[in-house]
């Protein structure tokens, strides 16, 4: 979440803030359940904002579903795609 901070992005700060609580919350968890639900809610959170750290014009990012350009095995939509791949 650092670097996420550093680049000071107002709009992904929603989601850095989201992220923090999700984070405070790891030492309170019960079990293995409260650590999946964290998890979940806090990929969801990431991955919605994501996109919003790529220029779409120069990247043609747009979302990590998808896919038209082959990089051996694996499908991607766009060249960050394909590095995440």
């Amino acid at each position: 979440m650092q670097f996420l901070q550093s680049l000071q992005r107002p709009e992904v700060q929603k989601a850095i803030d989201g992220l923090t609580a999700y984070a405070a919350k790891l030492d309170k968890a019960k079990g293995k359940r409260d650590l999946l639900r964290i998890e979940s809610r806090a990929g969801y959170l990431y991955f919605r904002n994501y996109s919003r750290l790529f220029d779409k014009k120069k990247y043609a990012f747009i979302s990590r579903h998808g896919g038209e350009i082959s990089l051996g095995s694996r499908y991607a939509s766009d060249p960050i795609n394909g590095a995440l791949n």
